[in-house]
């Protein structure tokens, strides 16, 4: 049963390459080029591992990037790995005792399903990041410039031999330590595992703990800096003091809005950097966009406006509070709610319990996903820039429908498995523009009840095929 499992997960593993990220990555043939690197620079590398040598400090940030990199992405493959590993053992013990036959291992495969797809909704967005930055960090830097990780052979620094011989020892017991747990794994315990219900307990326990729980990275000490309003006066010198008077009135004291360093996109972004400094940042291309419109300088102004929003209410850590928030009322509501169904021994009001349970997971299916959050921070930063800057905002309003109504008439039509993948799994923080433009247009002012309302709509978009955006294709 567990072998058929890991077809299974086989399965899934090869359409979830092959129709998703195949489709997002910068670069085909990852795997195969990167072991053609490794094969070239192993000599290289090896003498990286075993020798010292004295370096330049560009070449030691090189060497610290491409360490964490790789760190980070046999991390993401080590997890998936464990995951695959592990789902197969725990869903054959959950289902040992059923007596059905065929049922059973239908049971089986509908399980190890669910629980491989939703890891993988999880994480696909993260795994994408990684790998594009391991693609464009490492992978081609190395295939056009293999000597970027060679070292100066004249600046070697000699050492005893006796300490490159503890280097080498302890690799090799390490490689036959880890090929000895997993020889322990196949003969001793696995066999313990699926009949020891305690040890099961605990495998299901780590499970869920990996499904729940990411890793924390610790807060870097923020180097404090004089508050300063940056505005780069060769790009945006004509309407400097238009953005100025915005930051006065949303009291922000510390920016920098400049070009973004982007060729050929039309992009705008809010960031923040490692001083805990937030960055505008304005592509060229949409800046010349903008200029052959009527009204060019009111859009631009909005556009800024519905950054300086953001910094305003600061959603670069809000959002993630917001999602813990609503986890927190999500549980404490539904354990309320389970308790009143099984003290009260009543058919009527555990009916109602019931209803109430899944009203509440429908809702807070929703409330509790960060895409929610994203999207009402877009809303919300929306009207306060109309409350920030008295422009017309009819221009801003046309440009925006008509930017989506070309970008949606270009989406080429793609396979059912990387549609379902952009409209329901990828994290896209905005909602459809020709929503917001039409709610610009009837209201200035966000409303708390308008909370509500836009749960209650993206539930419409999803029962609609329109994903978590609402976009018509």
């Amino acid at each position: 049963m567990i072998l058929v499992g890991y077809l299974v997960e086989g399965a899934i593993l090869f359409c979830w390459y092959k129709f998703i990220l195949c489709k997002e990555l910068h670069q085909k043939h990852i795997l195969k080029r990167s072991i053609k690197i490794l094969k070239c620079n192993m000599k290289v590398i090896l003498k990286n591992i075993f020798f010292l040598y004295e370096t330049d400090r560009k070449q030691q940030d090189d060497f610290e990037y491409i360490k964490n990199k790789l760190l980070e992405v046999f991390s993401k493959i080590l997890e998936v790995f464990i995951w695959c590993l592990l789902c197969p053992i725990i869903t054959r013990i959950l289902v040992e005792k059923m007596n059905f036959g065929v049922i059973k291992y239908i049971t089986y495969i509908v399980i190890i399903t669910g629980l491989i797809v939703g890891r993988l909704k999880e994480i696909t967005q993260q795994y994408i990041k990684t790998i594009n930055e391991y693609i464009d960090g490492i992978l081609l830097p190395l295939e056009n410039r293999p000597q970027l990780i060679r070292k100066d052979e004249s600046k070697r620094i000699e050492i005893k031999q006796t300490v490159s011989k503890f280097k080498i020892g302890m690799y090799i017991a390490a490689t036959l330590s880890i090929f000895g747990m997993l020889l322990t794994l196949k003969v001793l315990i696995l066999p313990h595992i699926i009949n020891n219900k305690v040890v099961a307990v605990l495998l299901i326990i780590l499970l869920f703990a990996m499904m729940t729980f990411e890793k924390r990275k610790k807060k870097n000490n923020v180097k404090k800096e004089n508050d300063k309003i940056e505005i780069d006066e060769n790009v945006l010198g004509e309407i400097k003091e238009d953005i100025v008077k915005m930051c006065k009135k949303l009291k922000i004291s510390n920016v920098k809005i400049g070009l973004l360093e982007c060729s050929g996109v039309i992009k705008i972004e809010t960031g923040i950097d490692e001083n805990q400094i937030p960055h505008i940042g304005v592509s060229y291309s949409f800046l010349q966009t903008l200029y052959t419109r009527d009204g060019a300088k009111d859009i631009l102004l909005y556009i800024i406006g519905h950054e300086l929003a953001h910094v305003y209410y600061d959603d670069f850590n809000n959002i993630a509070k917001r999602v813990k928030k609503s986890y927190f009322i999500y549980f404490v509501g539904m354990m309320i709610i389970i308790c009143i169904a099984l003290f009260i021994e009543d058919a009527f009001v555990q009916n109602i319990g019931l209803v109430l349970l899944l009203i509440h997971c429908f809702i807070f299916n929703v409330i509790c996903d960060k895409r929610y959050w994203h999207q009402i921070a877009e809303l919300k930063a929306d009207r306060l820039s109309v409350q920030i800057y008295n422009g017309e905002k009819t221009f801003l309003i046309n440009f925006w429908k008509e930017y989506d109504k070309n970008k949606d008439s270009k989406r080429k039509k793609e396979n059912a498995i990387y549609e379902y993948y952009k409209k329901y799994i990828k994290i896209e923080s905005h909602p459809s523009m020709t929503r917001r433009m039409e709610l610009l247009e009837k209201r200035n002012k966000w409303h708390r009840w308008e909370y509500f309302e836009h749960m209650l709509l993206i539930c419409k978009w999803r029962i609609t095929n329109k994903g978590w955006n609402g976009h018509v294709k």
